[in-house]
């Protein structure tokens, strides 16, 4: 089983990709800039970060980065 690191999974695509890759078996962990709570749906494994702010720790282990992450604004 690999471990797969989904940025903006607290997005629309992010958390279907992060859900997917969970469903096939995959650890998952997802990151975000919304906290936890703020989700509708509980993600797997899921972090509040900011891709912008400072590089992700516990990173180790990672096998694969699906980065979904984008700035979005009127």
């Amino acid at each position: 089983m690999s471990v797969v690191l989904v940025t903006g999974a607290s997005g629309f695509v992010g958390r279907r990709v992060a859900r997917a890759l969970a469903a096939a078996g995959h650890d998952v962990r997802a990151t975000g800039r919304r906290s936890a709570s703020a989700l509708a749906a509980p993600l797997p494994a899921y972090r509040a970060w900011d891709l912008a702010a400072a590089p992700l720790p516990d990173a180790d282990g990672v096998d694969a980065v699906v980065h979904c992450a984008a700035h979005v604004a009127d």
